[in-house]
């Protein structure tokens, strides 16, 4: 199993940051998954840092 980081930047993109034993069509899927539901992830992660 892979992990992978992507940085979320100000301007609206979405940056791969580190992969680890992932296939690039694997990272190709995951970047398109952060890409659709960024604002969602973003709003999550704002609520759990900013309990």
């Amino acid at each position: 199993m892979g992990e992978a980081r992507f940085e979320f930047t100000n301007d609206g993109k979405v940056e791969l940051k580190r992969s680890v034993n992932m296939k690039v069509s694997e990272l190709k899927t995951a970047q398109t998954l952060a890409e659709a539901y960024q604002d969602e992830i973003i709003d999550e992660w704002v609520k759990y840092f900013n309990k």
